[in-house]
């Protein structure tokens, strides 16, 4: 394994991690391929294309005043230039209902597969499959509002 290509990848999920919380949409969208599926736990369909997840993702957001996605345990196998990883997520959820801060936090384990793309390793399936949840995750329902 080129340990270079295992760093690009561990940056491309911890750029998805710090755009998504920071809400940097055109950062996000660089760590997908632009024909990337993606099924999340919390959408009730898979995406398709960058586009497509971006802006799911960039909606169900909106009902939060915080997200903070730690990423960890990585676990890769690159060959050539297709890779697979395994990569757990403790993301933190802050809303506002009734004027009150309200938490949920959830464990994840992100499945991908990443392709090279030129110099840049993207996301080009991505399969979440959340493990456990701790607080209030009504208000990670896509119909909550803020």
């Amino acid at each position: 394994m080129d340990t270079s290509d295992y760093v690009s990848i561990i940056e491309v999920e911890s750029s998805y991690a710090r755009a998504l919380d920071s809400r940097d949409w055109a950062r996000l969208g660089e760590c997908f391929d632009a024909d990337a599926t993606a099924e999340y736990s919390a959408f009730a369909r898979p995406m398709n294309g960058r586009d497509e997840i971006v802006s799911a993702i960039r909606e169900g957001c909106r009902k939060f005043e915080v997200t903070q996605h730690i990423v960890g345990s990585p676990s890769v196998r690159i060959d050539g230039h297709t890779a697979v990883g395994s990569f757990y997520v403790i993301a933190q959820h802050v809303a506002r209902r009734d004027g009150a801060e309200v938490h949920c936090l959830v464990g994840v384990d992100y499945a991908d597969e990443l392709s090279l793309n030129g110099a840049s390793w993207r996301i080009v399936r991505r399969k979440t499959n959340r493990l456990w949840t701790q607080g209030d995750e009504s208000i990670l329902s896509i119909g909550s509002s803020r």
